[in-house]
């Protein structure tokens, strides 16, 4: 009976539908594809499984790029990847109205020195206003006697009525992590940006920051205790008195800058300037100008892989961008 599992698909109305799993056979998934990591970051992989694929989107809550409070890889597979049974699961996915909910409840099995352990999963967003959400997530997981939970906001606000009927955007993020057995128990992670996604002008900038004491063992962290400043602007006019050129664009300035949360010391530094895109005719190119510049102190956590000893060297550089098409 040990090799026995069941998977239930019930829509129970339109709008709500219930998963539930008894041992799920997660053989013929497929393998990740090999990567060699020579950063000091931790590698992010993309979920396969089928039952954590279908309605992912329900439980998406991101801090930016470098942190997910929530990571469906940490449920199930073991930090060299590989897998720890699943005992069964139960979820519950449904939208009504202007409300979206998601909620998950899994077991896994004792494996070698892992312990069995008991996860929980909350998302819940709600319609405001014409387009804006409130969001809410809840994260828990229990073993052994030790707990570790997270819970977090997130606030968008989007409209199209300003500036002339053009798109503008607005949001924070805010999380907090808990472990029992922690020294510090408690630790925090914010995130604010702003946007404007317009066919003319396109800009963004947003600033985020994770102490050194977060700690989202069923997320993902890229790296730890840190703040980031990024912004991009591209202007993509249209010119009338060029026909045969459809649409330039210019990216006068995209950065990226990290500082250690607690020295304030610079981490890693990333800027391009993009003067001029001509997409048409086939020969015109895109030409960059890049500066990056990584420094060795750094504090990091990687949950996925760890990283290889030694880290790239500083480089700077100016590249012609051609697209491969061929005269007719």
């Amino acid at each position: 009976m040990d090799h026995v599992g069941l998977d239930l698909n019930w829509l129970t109305s339109p709008n709500w539908k219930l998963n539930v799993t008894v041992r799920p056979d997660l053989a013929q998934v497929e393998s990740d594809r090999e990567e060699v990591n020579l950063t000091r970051f931790s590698l992010f992989y993309s979920e396969k499984r089928t039952f954590f694929l279908e309605g992912s989107e329900f439980f998406q809550f991101e801090i930016g790029s470098d942190a997910q409070p929530f990571y469906s890889r940490t449920i199930g597979l073991a930090a060299d990847r590989t897998e720890i049974p699943i005992d069964g699961g139960i979820r519950v996915l449904g939208r009504q109205g202007g409300t979206t909910l998601g909620a998950m409840a899994l077991r896994t099995a004792a494996r070698d020195t892992a312990p069995a352990s008991d996860f929980g999963v909350l998302r819940w967003k709600h319609d405001v206003l014409d387009e804006s959400t409130v969001g809410l997530l809840a994260v828990v997981r229990h073993e052994a006697g030790r707990s570790n939970a997270t819970w977090g906001t997130d606030l968008l606000y989007s409209t199209s009525e300003h500036f002339g009927e053009r798109q503008f955007e607005a949001g924070l993020t805010l999380a907090q992590t808990w472990t029992s057995d922690a020294t510090h128990r408690f630790g925090l992670a914010q995130r604010l940006f702003l946007a404007y996604p317009n066919d003319l002008v396109d800009f963004s900038a947003s600033w985020s920051r994770v102490d050194s004491t977060f700690n989202p063992e069923v997320g993902f962290l890229r790296r730890a205790s840190f703040q980031r400043f990024g912004t991009e602007l591209t202007i993509s006019p249209r010119p009338r008195l060029l026909p045969f050129l459809q649409q330039f664009e210019f990216k006068p300035i995209e950065l990226s800058w990290y500082a250690d949360d607690r020295t304030g010391d610079l981490q890693s530094l990333y800027a391009e300037i993009v003067p001029v895109v001509l997409p048409s005719p086939p020969l015109l190119g895109r030409y960059r100008d890049q500066r990056r510049r990584l420094l060795p102190r750094h504090q990091h956590r990687n949950r996925t892989r760890c990283p290889l000893e030694g880290e790239p060297a500083p480089r700077s550089g100016r590249r012609l961008d051609v697209p491969p098409h061929r005269l007719q």
